[in-house]
């Protein structure tokens, strides 16, 4: 029968089908079994992790948040002391006059700051002295039998870092710094009594003249309770976004606490977990999952009842993974079933195996060719499963080809990797926008502690510069004595020697000591040498009274200023930026009335305009043109207006610049030179703290004028 070529071939090719077909499908199968449960198991914790990096982040998120609260708290104290120390200045001022006593001076001080009180009541003001080792309390609004008493109770020995007595520790702060914060734990009054103690954060600061501590203090736990609402509110979306993940057929995500407690769960929030035990060990389920935290794979096996079918049967295979997130003292784990991983598996082999019975049925060809179809998918698809589990998954595509199956398996895993990508994406956003922050937040404090460096350093120029200023007017006076003097000897030995009274031997001594001196020469330079000592000495003085004047920190409330006083001492301040750069003209109105203003914010306002139209002159002229360009300020009066009008002849700006340059980090400089902030500041503080206008003419190529109008009223 099988005698013949043909049907030998066509034997053989039988053969060679069937078994290259039941090998195939029998390595297929395990391979594919094999893949499938990598790929079930990677999902499960790559979801797991992308879960922990939302946690992450939302935890960034939540330090930021807290981080501003207690900023705002901390300006919140800082501004009560300050007012408060005005109060005392007034008093202080009105004792140094002699208007009032210094006991009386005191005692008003005293009675005005014991009236002050802010956040519904609660907040107040105190006043203790600096005596050592423990201060006496000088007032005290809401405990008056602590006034004039030595504060060394135990009561008081409650700061939070070491548990030393609080105001001890208040006087150290303001000894070492002048002023400063401390935290310290005490009962906060409520409609009810007092609490328990909570925590409290203080500012004080020393008022030297008096040897007086003024301090203030609020409470925080509204900051923790805010904190513990975004911790609810985190919780919250988790249990949304785990609501939407599948795994599996029947696998969840969830969410528990280092106390063992459920947090997120379909159906176990709220249950008590002493009396969950793990069939596997006999010990409590969640110990298990929390020691499987320390394992290298981060994960559980054991057996578990599969509700609603089989409840109370703990016979099925299950796994889950856990990652820990310390800050939070949170697990964030995955959970599947061994049995629902190798469902697929176990379906595509059999699809395969029918598949080929098919096709070698119909012909070896086609067999052959279905078979390689089948398996190529596959493959490919085991090699992305690969690639994903064990290269940067960031970097890696699924393939979609093959079967319905593999094609949407293949895309599921594609649009997994992509939510996994847009995570790591928003969380490095979030991670440059928070490093943008904080460089912006150090220039600021930066900028502030230079200007009172500035101020500090103009005060200790200004007292050596008054004395070589009163010492060269000396120096001239005398020199026009000893020239007086020492003319009038000249003549008076010139005479007695032509009379014959001076000896000869005498007289041609003094005539070389004369000649040698070189008296005409220091006749003619010493007077201008002084006259040029003077010029230099005032032309100090004027600048360090700019920059006092420029770097004062103003009273925060308008008051009437000379505006041409401001704009002279910007002008001196910006010396360094404009002068080998451009010719400064000022056309002030010596008529202009005071003006009422923010003084210290308007002149700020200013000199970012100033240095704005030295930038744009430097960006008009190349770097071999040596001319200078021209900035000229001009004020006047308008009705009910004071005009201020800065022009420059720099480059101008084009109309669609022109309706932008007000907006925030608008620049056209080049990146690294401008920060956009210098107009929207200036715009601000013109138009929205002084109710005033700005308004802009510009001509491309000629230069720019900015019109601002104060009112006076």
């Amino acid at each position: 029968m099988f005698s013949s070529l043909q049907s030998r071939i066509l034997l053989g090719l039988a053969a060679m089908v069937f078994i290259s077909t039941f090998l195939m499908t029998t390595l297929v199968k395990k391979e594919t079994m094999k893949q499938v449960a990598l790929l079930q198991n990677s999902s499960a914790k790559n979801l797991v992790a992308t879960a922990l990096l939302n946690v992450e982040s939302q935890y960034n998120s939540l330090q930021d948040h807290r981080e501003a609260l207690l900023y705002l708290k901390k300006q919140e104290l800082k501004n009560i002391v300050d007012l408060a120390w005005r109060v005392i200045e007034k008093y202080h001022a009105a004792s140094e006059d002699g208007s009032l006593s210094l006991q009386e001076a005191q005692r008003q001080a005293i009675d005005d700051i014991r009236r002050m009180r802010y956040g519904n009541g609660i907040g107040y003001v105190w006043i203790n002295d600096t005596t050592k080792p423990f201060p006496r309390m000088i007032m005290h609004p809401t405990v008056p039998e602590l006034d004039d008493c030595i504060l060394d109770s135990e009561s008081f020995n409650c700061a939070r870092n070491n548990g030393e007595n609080l105001f001890a520790v208040a006087a150290e702060v303001v000894r070492a710094k002048g002023a400063g914060y401390f935290d310290y734990d005490w009962p906060k009054p409520t409609e009810n009594g007092l609490t328990e103690k909570q925590a409290k954060l203080s500012y004080v600061s020393l008022f030297e003249p008096w040897g007086w501590i003024v301090g203030t203090g609020v409470y925080i736990d509204d900051i923790e309770r805010e904190v513990d609402r975004c911790k609810k509110n985190i919780i919250e979306e988790l249990r949304r976004s785990f609501s939407r993940i599948s795994i599996g057929k029947s696998g969840y995500m969830y969410l528990f606490n280092g106390d063992q407690e459920m947090l997120i769960h379909p159906n176990l929030v709220g249950a008590d977990f002493s009396k969950l035990m793990n069939p596997s060990t006999g010990h409590p389920i969640l110990g298990d999952l929390i020691k499987a935290v320390q394992t290298p794979g981060q994960q559980l096996e054991y057996v578990w009842e599969k509700p609603p079918l089989h409840k109370g049967e703990y016979r099925f295979r299950k796994k889950s993974y856990i990652f820990y997130f310390k800050p939070l003292d949170w697990y964030i784990a995955s959970s599947v079933y061994a049995d629902e991983i190798e469902a697929p598996a176990r379906w595509i082999a059999q699809y395969i195996l029918f598949l080929s019975l098919v096709i070698l049925m119909i012909s070896f060809v086609v067999s052959l060719w279905l078979a390689r179809n089948l398996s190529k998918p596959l493959h490919l698809l085991s090699l992305a499963a690969q690639k994903v589990g064990y290269d940067n998954f960031t970097a890696s595509t699924v393939p979609i080809t093959g079967t319905v199956e593999t094609r949407r398996l293949g895309m599921i895993l594609n649009e997994m990797l992509a939510r996994i990508k847009e995570a790591s994406q928003s969380r490095e956003s979030l991670f440059q926008e928070k490093l943008e922050l904080e460089s912006k937040l150090f220039s600021a404090r930066k900028l502030e502690a230079v200007g009172q460096l500035a101020a500090g350093i103009a005060h200790e120029i200004n007292t050596p510069a008054q004395y070589v200023n009163s010492n060269l007017g000396f120096l001239s006076d005398a020199l026009d004595d000893i020239e007086r003097l020492l003319t009038t000897l000249w003549t008076l030995l010139v005479q007695a020697h032509e009379q014959g009274i001076l000896d000869e031997k005498l007289f041609q001594e003094l005539e070389a000591a004369y000649t040698t001196a070189e008296w005409q020469f220091l006749q003619e330079e010493m007077a201008p040498a002084l006259a040029q000592s003077e010029e230099g000495i005032r032309r100090i003085t004027s600048i360090v009274s700019a920059m006092k004047n420029f770097s004062h920190p103003g009273s925060g409330k308008r008051e009437l200023a000379d505006i041409n006083s401001g704009i002279e001492s910007t002008v001196t301040i910006a010396r360094n930026e404009w002068k080998y750069k451009a010719e400064m003209e000022l056309l002030l109105d010596e008529k202009l009335p005071p003006v009422p203003c923010y003084y210290d914010e308007l002149n700020q306002a200013l000199l970012n305009m100033i240095i704005n139209s030295v930038h744009a002159i430097e960006e008009s002229h190349t770097k071999d043109d040596q001319t200078k360009g021209k900035i000229t300020i001009q004020t006047a009066r308008q009705g009910e207006w004071v005009e201020i009008r800065l022009s420059d002849t720099g480059s101008g700006m084009p109309d669609e610049v022109v309706d932008k340059i007000f907006d925030p980090f608008y620049t056209t400089k080049e990146q690294g030179k401008g920060t956009g902030q210098g107009l929207t500041i200036a715009h601000d503080v013109i138009v929205n703290k002084h109710q005033g206008t700005i308004a802009v003419n510009t001509e491309p190529g000629k230069g720019t004028t900015f019109v601002i109008r104060l009112p006076l009223n």
